[in-house]
């Protein structure tokens, strides 16, 4: 796919009917910059690339531009459209979306949208593609889910997609999903060895329990923060994004492994301090329990003692 050209009336913050912008298609120079200060308008042409391919808009405002509908006259309709020229398995598609909006009663409403797909046979003529199959031809010319790799956002820099962040670390620990199922059967069979080597060791019931807690939240920490980490990355580079993903949420993982399971300080690794440390806490929660216990009982044998019991 080769996107020829761009052109927009009256969307976003363009006001009026602009001149396409046109891109490079040569095979040796196919490369076009758009430079823009803040706020001139480079976000909205990549909005006006989504809406014109999938009809989504990332505003909460309607399409139109607010100066011509603030300008607009009772009983005055004014078109917005973007339309997009491209070329696709050697045919030039024509791709136009469009709204009409009119004023009444003071209000300003928009009418349904249209979406028209025009093609360019071999003598030239133009061809229309059915409207009911417009949207199903723009998204076998590319679909809706790789739209992130083509058309990115630069805010996404600043702002990396907590959404990517969230779904990837929910997806990740969600046992419904083949990924997850296989990441929560890793901490389990982790936990269950550290279970079974305590066992073996005739190792004292808290401090199993304590261990299991300490090889559980290590193991669930890990795929979050890789996972996480994975999706950062993943979001920031277009194109290859999920390779670069994959790379950073391994070396990620490998990092945490080294840290918490490897380098050991004074003899122990980090996960032996932590458990040290959880085992300490689980013997006086034990040792408080049984106190609180026996004052209790003793509390409980003086009473009965004093009824004559």
């Amino acid at each position: 796919m080769k996107i020829k050209s761009i052109q927009f009336g009256n969307f976003g913050c363009y006001k009026g009917i602009h001149d396409p912008i046109l891109f490079s298609t040569d095979s040796q120079k196919n490369v076009t910059v758009i430079l823009g200060a803040n706020k001139s308008g480079k976000t909205t042409l990549v909005q006006a690339f989504l809406w014109c391919l999938y009809g989504s808009y990332a505003q909460r405002d309607t399409v139109i531009n607010s100066e011509v509908k603030h300008e607009m006259q009772l009983s005055s309709f004014r078109e917005v459209f973007v339309e997009i020229v491209l070329v696709h398995a050697g045919r030039e598609y024509a791709i136009r979306r469009s709204q009409r909006f009119s004023k009444s009663n003071e209000r300003v409403r928009g009418a349904d949208i249209s979406l028209k797909v025009n093609y360019k046979e071999v003598n030239g003529e133009q061809q229309a593609i059915d409207l009911a199959d417009c949207q199903d031809t723009v998204n076998n010319i590319l679909p809706q889910e790789l739209s992130d790799y083509f058309f990115y956002e630069g805010e996404r820099f600043v702002d990396i997609s907590k959404k990517d962040v969230a779904t990837a670390v929910k997806g990740a620990l969600n046992p419904k999903t083949l990924g997850g199922a296989l990441n929560w059967a890793g901490v389990a069979l982790d936990t269950g060895m550290g279970i079974y080597d305590n066992i073996q060791a005739g190792t004292r019931t808290q401090k199993i329990v304590s261990d299991a807690v300490v090889d559980a939240g290590i193991g669930v920490g890990t795929i979050w923060a890789s996972t996480a980490a994975g999706a950062a990355l993943g979001s920031i580079v277009p194109g290859p994004g999920n390779v670069v993903g994959a790379v950073g949420g391994f070396v990620v993982g490998g990092i945490i492994y080294l840290a918490t399971d490897v380098i050991q300080i004074n003899g122990k690794s980090a996960s032996d301090w932590m458990k040290e440390g959880a085992g300490w806490v689980a013997d006086k929660v034990v040792e408080g329990a049984s106190w609180v216990g026996d004052k209790i009982s003793d509390g409980w044998n003086s009473f009965t003692s004093w009824l004559g019991f």
